[in-house]
């Protein structure tokens, strides 16, 4: 069978020394010609939609950023099933506010990610089909699974005092991590934080596991 020029055409690399790629606006391409087969370092304004649809599996990248606002259900979507988040060492998404099983799903799909700056939903913790009491020995036994080299967590949360779950979200992360992962919290209560991990791991079920808590959030 003769080979397709269509395809072929679509398999170039066209720029393989690019190593960063900064889109404010509409992507101006039907395919995933500017970062075509190597990784390189994405920054995106407004068009994440589009390059999750024109993208293929001989593309990759190195550091995603979104800057313009973004629905978790879209990066999500992007991540669960693109093969370019597979190779992926930093996502910083300051504008998609994620829930705790949102952060989960990026570890679980992101086996190399390195760091994840991101903005914390307030809300109740919680991953579908499972009582939030069950959440604490859950990322215990997953965050084996997890890959080893996630080292570093920022989460925006300004308006702590309203939102004890974030709290326990953090706690969850901790439970998983421990000391291996570099934790930041950018807020405008710490003092509000402090006490509230206090309340967490004085209460149950997190109480078992107050050692790997306290040493997450100790170096914030």
């Amino acid at each position: 069978m003769p080979p397709n020029p269509e395809q072929s055409r679509s398999l170039v690399v066209h720029f393989p020394r690019i190593r960063s790629v900064f889109i404010h606006g509409i992507y101006p391409f039907k395919d995933d010609v500017l970062f075509r087969g190597h990784n390189c370092s994405i920054a995106l304004n407004r068009c994440i939609r589009q390059i999750i649809e024109v993208t293929n599996t001989s593309t990759t990248i190195r550091v995603f950023k979104s800057a313009g606002d973004l629905s978790a259900n879209v990066l999500l979507d992007g991540i669960s099933s693109l093969s370019m988040f597979a190779s992926v060492q930093t996502i910083d998404v300051a504008c998609c506010h994620l829930e705790f099983a949102d952060i989960v799903t990026i570890l679980r799909h992101a086996p190399f990610i390195r760091s994840l700056h991101c903005p914390a939903a307030i809300c109740v913790p919680e991953i579908k089909g499972m009582h939030c009491d069950e959440l604490p020995e859950y990322m215990c036994i997953t965050g084996r699974q997890f890959g080893n080299h996630f080292g570093f967590l920022t989460v925006i949360g300004n308006k702590l005092g309203q939102a004890a779950h974030l709290v326990e979200t953090i706690a969850l992360v901790a439970i998983a991590f421990s000391q291996r992962v570099r934790f930041t919290l950018i807020c405008n209560d710490m003092s509000g934080f402090s006490t509230g991990i206090k309340t967490v791991v004085d209460s149950e079920p997190f109480a078992k596991y107050v050692d790997q808590i306290e040493a997450f959030t100790r170096h914030n």
